[in-house]
């Protein structure tokens, strides 16, 4: 839920999984096409510039918007995204 590209360019993490910031990132396991989907609609818009918490919200409404997303699952990734980003003391 929040993406990588973030977390870097934000100073958390410089390569995937290479500090606890990036390998106790929570993910949300998606079949490819509706993985495909959610890429599609991240590259909508400017991920990397927003802040932390901007990014995982925004990213959250995407899978809300999706309907083969269960919004149990997506509150539940939305809220240990947020945990997490509270952990490493992020904003």
């Amino acid at each position: 839920m929040w993406q990588h590209a973030n977390l870097k360019q934000n100073g958390y993490a410089t390569t995937r999984m290479s500090i606890l910031a990036s390998k106790n990132n929570p993910v949300m396991a998606l079949p490819h096409d509706i993985h495909a989907d959610v890429n599609r609609q991240q590259y909508l818009f400017d991920g990397k510039n927003q802040t932390p918490f901007d990014n995982i919200i925004y990213n959250a409404n995407i899978m809300y918007n999706n309907k083969d997303i269960p919004n149990k699952q997506v509150t539940r990734h939305l809220i240990e995204a947020l945990k997490h980003l509270d952990d490493i003391g992020g904003n």
